[in-house]
């Protein structure tokens, strides 16, 4: 089970303050642990509420070693980053991976409108991720105004470990993808709030 880490965009350092991450990220672990879960990957990108990005981190990881503490789960931090994520935060999510490695970083995540400019700030920093063995999770697919041929580059250039969503692929980008033998993660509920399908 893959989660987004719980957040609270709402600009206020008081109201995002670290004791906050960590607590919910216990609480949610708790209860997922309540429910027979045993394995599961949050999935966070980086904030700088104020503090820098490593701050953050590490509260999200403190949050998860005291789920950990508090329960038989096995889990795992995947970082993601948006196709618009600017060079240094791209560079510095890797950085920061490599460093937590040993603390449950498990892989990272390309995500964010793929319908909106290119991903190339980023591609030089998941092709090196691959290199030390990151396992790599590619959001496709997520609308319809995808186009064939920015799918079927990030695909052959990525080389994903995992699909996220895969609604809306070309046929070719399928085929791809079915001939790899790739997972493709799906969420109904996450797939028709963000609008990729409708009932």
């Amino acid at each position: 089970m893959t989660l987004d880490y719980l957040g609270f965009d709402r600009g206020s350092l008081d109201f995002c303050s670290f004791d906050t991450w960590q607590l919910e990220g216990a609480k949610t672990l708790e209860e997922l642990s309540q429910d027979n879960i045993t394995y599961v990957e949050f999935r966070s990108g980086l904030k700088d509420l104020g503090f820098g990005l490593e701050k953050y981190l590490q509260a999200v990881l403190k949050g998860i070693e005291q789920g950990r503490k508090a329960s038989s789960l096995q889990i795992g931090l995947i970082l993601s980053l948006r196709r618009n994520s600017s060079a240094f935060v791209a560079e510095e999510t890797l950085r920061l991976a490599i460093k937590y490695r040993e603390q449950g970083i498990v892989g990272l995540d390309l995500s964010g409108d793929s319908t909106l400019g290119e991903a190339e700030n980023v591609f030089p920093v998941f092709l090196k991720a691959k290199e030390l063995n990151f396992p790599i999770t590619l959001h496709i697919g997520e609308s319809p105004k995808e186009k064939a041929e920015q799918q079927m580059l990030e695909l052959s250039l990525l080389q994903p470990d995992r699909i996220g969503h895969g609604v809306h692929l070309c046929d070719k980008a399928r085929e791809w993808i079915e001939d790899k033998k790739i997972p493709v993660e799906l969420c109904l509920t996450s797939a028709m709030q963000a609008g990729m399908i409708h009932d």
